[in-house]
């Protein structure tokens, strides 16, 4: 209990951007867990491998992150099958493999994963949400940007549900689909979705806050 609350901590700590501090923690209690007799603990070392490779992934660290993903999704492919855990590593996977430009396996990885999701959350779940996102930014690595602007709008509809209108998730989709309409040379719609986004942040984080600022810049 007392290396998974670590792991747990050090999660926190990835969220935060801390990476200095979490990745000893992290290495420390892989360690450990590797070292419990009789038999070490796999989904533990699963789901330390799944926080230390997203971490790396963050990192840029892609070279590190891979083999860490892998593991982390053999162990939980075979233990929990089609489970929602299976689901976010197979997103991470996939979208490590997309910002190294592996576009077909990328797209196998969100496709297995979007699967899963809808099989055991349902259509309108925010794990959905956050597959569909990176699905839709691997159709604009493709210029595939009609399909793009379909995903997200997908991604817009499941936040409004899940999150409500006025909400930090709902603000981020709707910027999302104008940058793709931006890419489409759409500027009308985009300035549509820009200014729903902009009204949201104000009203949620102010006028002053960096991310309220950053869409008005946009505008």
């Amino acid at each position: 209990e007392t290396v998974r609350a670590r792991v747990d901590l050090a999660k926190i700590l990835v969220e935060q951007e801390k990476y200095a501090e979490a990745e000893p923690m992290l290495v420390a209690a892989l360690k450990q867990l590797q070292q419990i007799q009789p038999g070490p603990p796999e989904l533990s070392i699963a789901h330390t491998h799944r926080v230390l490779g997203g971490m790396y992934c963050r990192m840029g660290k892609f070279r590190e992150a891979e083999p860490l993903l892998d593991k982390s999704l053999a162990t939980f492919t075979r233990v929990a099958g089609e489970h929602p855990v299976t689901a976010s590593v197979l997103n991470a996977r996939g979208r490590l493999r997309m910002e190294t430009w592996r576009f077909e396996l990328a797209l196998i990885d969100f496709n297995e994963s979007l699967a899963i999701c809808k099989k055991t959350l349902g259509e309108d779940h925010p794990l959905t949400a956050r597959v569909l996102e990176n699905q839709a930014t691997l159709y604009e690595y493709g210029t595939n940007t009609g399909m793009a602007r379909q995903v997200r709008l997908q991604c817009l509809r499941i936040c409004e549900q899940a999150f409500g209108e006025l909400s930090l998730q709902t603000a981020s989709a709707l910027e999302n689909i104008a940058r793709t309409n931006l890419a489409m040379h759409d500027y009308g719609l985009a300035e549509t979705y820009l200014l729903r986004a902009r009204e949201i942040r104000r009203k949620l984080l102010g006028d002053a806050h960096p991310q309220t600022a950053a869409i008005v810049g946009q505008l």
